[in-house]
């Protein structure tokens, strides 16, 4: 019998766009090419889309494929929480550059720039793997969109549009480009504050616009934004790594409170 309410089915082209599924197809068809002498292209085709499944495709892949999709950026998150579980059980504590070594590991070419993202007023000091990780999930997964937060920032601050402050680049406009030298965290000092409700509608149209992938809800961002009067962009980003509802909607680490028996389980489950 029909149901009453059928599934609305998406075309086939926004299905791929969705799932970013010609990106794994044109991939996979690279492995099997690297591969055509050593194995059959079928048995090629199932490894490749076995690991895409459990999320180990990304391990030591160059970081333009780690970011090329929000499920590898997820995938690399998990991959990173397990090969360092250990870490939060030991109760290490390590320098920005540090973790940037352990990230390098699995991603030769990880970017430095990523990592200078990270809140300033956190990272001043030695990080515990727990600190780094939370923060660290927001930074891969939202980088686009807090690029584009933090040039929305600037213009404010310094009264020009954004399309002054990046003299109309198109690279701003590429999900996966990472900031160039010189144009990270630390050109905005932690001292200068806005009216956060100049910054926040700002940030409200840009997560409304056709131009943001891969940025929190509407909702979550009006409760980070919540309870400021003036903030600093190093606060925002702080609101934005202790948020719960964020930390939902990535849905890759449990609530920091179970953080460190996640991370057991997860050691016993590699054991």
């Amino acid at each position: 019998m029909a149901s009453a309410n059928p599934k609305k089915h998406l075309p086939p082209e926004m299905y791929m766009q969705k799932h970013s599924l010609a990106i794994y197809v044109q991939d996979a068809v690279a492995f099997v090419l690297k591969r055509k002498d050593e194995d059959k292209p079928l048995d090629v085709l199932v490894d490749y889309f076995e690991s895409v499944t459990s999320g180990t495709h990304v391990a030591f892949r160059e970081y333009a494929y780690i970011v090329a999709t929000p499920y590898n950026r997820v995938s690399f998150l998990k991959l990173f929480w397990k090969t360092y579980a250990q870490m939060a059980l030991k109760g290490a504590a390590m320098s920005v550059r540090d973790y940037l070594s352990l990230l390098r590991l699995l991603c030769p070419d990880f970017p430095e720039e990523l990592t200078d993202q990270l809140p300033q007023s956190i990272t001043d000091d030695a990080m515990s793997f727990s600190d780094f990780i939370y923060a660290f999930e927001v930074i891969l997964c939202y980088n686009h969109f807090l690029v584009r937060c933090l040039l929305l920032y600037i213009a404010i601050q310094d009264g020009r549009s954004l399309e002054e402050l990046t003299e109309g680049g198109e690279v701003w406009r590429n999900e996966h480009t990472v900031p160039p030298k010189g144009m990270v965290w630390p050109v905005v000092t932690v001292q200068h504050t806005m009216e956060a409700s100049r910054f926040g509608k700002a940030v409200m149209d840009l997560a409304s616009s056709h131009l943001c992938q891969g940025c929190p809800s509407v909702n979550t961002l009006e409760d980070v934004l919540s309870g400021f009067h003036h903030l600093t962009f190093d606060q925002f980003l702080l609101k934005l790594c202790a948020s719960d509802l964020v930390r939902n909607e990535i849905g890759v680490l449990p609530p920091r409170n179970q953080f460190l028996s996640a991370s057991i389980a997860m050691q016993l489950d590699v054991s």
